[in-house]
């Protein structure tokens, strides 16, 4: 592999890999700054449909500037491939900070889940549907801030119905929307469910439904409500009990009607304020820069996640994030 792409980037260390990519930590030599850099598999670059999946991130994550969203630097191709290069974001993602610690207090949780729903709102205004929230594509900087990562399966205006097939399920199982477990068309509605889930992650330590293999727990997310948070911690704040049922309706009209709506809500929360009182917030509390307080981590390169492809008899299309120390647990 080349060790210097674009007569620019020099490759240091991998720092992540999967199915469809691999992640390097590696140095900007033009700006003299540390960068990440994503590249699909050379196996997998005469795949068509696999090289279209992973140009059209860049396109999608091109249009986004928010402090909420990992920022794409570049983008290129060699003879190896084509590769992106994202930010490095100094932290960890959100499913190795509750693996390792347990739920995060409810203020936290709450901050954590409002600057993404702020960086969700600011997608959905440019006509961009994530498709794929998760703990895992939630990264969190050592500077106190959240970040969304992997845009990989988005869904942007001009569609991109023929990347993943008619019918297709598309997304991470534990966090579907029921109307994307379905393999229908979505909109910012389903990224607010997928939202929602994280959040009574964060609060219980646990996911709400699990099951012997991706379609059991999509069946369970079409079939069975979202328990209330507060059933697994009672300590969790009644407006946020109500939040994580409201963001995880069934019925997608039941649901906050936009991600804007549901960041009010948990600022409110994390600002110690009364939410049923939510007015506009000063500039500067409105733009994701509520901060977590500074955690342990390892360096993670925004965008870090692959994709695979489950079997019993669907066509599911998964992902997950790979760290440095190699693949995550999935379902697939």
């Amino acid at each position: 592999m080349t060790a210097t792409l674009g007569d620019r980037y020099r490759l240091e260390e991998p720092i992540g890999h999967g199915g469809m990519a691999s992640v390097w930590r590696a140095t900007d030599t033009v700006l003299s700054r540390d960068v990440a850099v994503k590249r699909l598999h050379r196996r997998l670059c005469d795949d068509p449909q696999l090289a279209a999946r992973f140009q059209r991130e860049a396109s999608v994550v091109a249009r986004l500037t928010h402090p909420a969203v990992v920022k794409l630097l570049d983008r290129g191709e060699d003879a190896d491939g084509a590769y992106l290069v994202f930010e490095l974001v100094d932290g960890e993602d959100l499913k190795a900070r509750i693996t390792r610690d347990g739920k995060l207090p409810p203020a936290e949780a709450a901050a954590v889940c409002a600057q993404i729903a702020r960086g969700l709102h600011h997608a959905h205004s440019q006509g961009v549907v994530h498709r794929d929230i998760s703990a895992r594509n939630i990264l969190l900087t050592g500077d106190g801030h959240a970040k969304l990562a992997d845009f990989g399966v988005a869904r942007a205006d001009e569609g991109a119905a023929g990347l993943t097939g008619t019918g297709a399920m598309v997304g991470t199982s534990e966090y579907l929307a029921p109307e994307q477990a379905q393999g229908g068309d979505v909109d910012g509605r389903a990224d607010v469910y997928a939202l929602g889930v994280v959040l009574y992650e964060c609060l219980t330590g646990e996911l709400p439904f699990t099951g012997a293999g991706p379609l059991a727990v999509a069946i369970r997310h079409l079939s069975e409500p979202v328990p209330d948070p507060r059933s697994i911690a009672p300590a969790v704040p009644e407006p946020l009990g109500v939040a994580v049922l409201t963001a995880t309706a069934k019925d997608p009209d039941r649901r906050y009607p936009d991600a804007g709506r549901l960041a009010e809500v948990l600022e409110a929360v994390a600002l110690g304020r009364d939410p049923t009182m939510t007015l506009p917030l000063p500039a500067e509390e409105a733009t994701g820069e509520i901060r977590v307080g500074r955690r342990r981590g390892r360096l993670l390169a925004a965008g870090a996640a692959v994709v695979g492809v489950a079997a019993a008899g669907a066509a599911l299309v998964l992902t997950g994030v790979v760290g440095g120390d190699g693949p995550s647990r999935g379902s697939a």
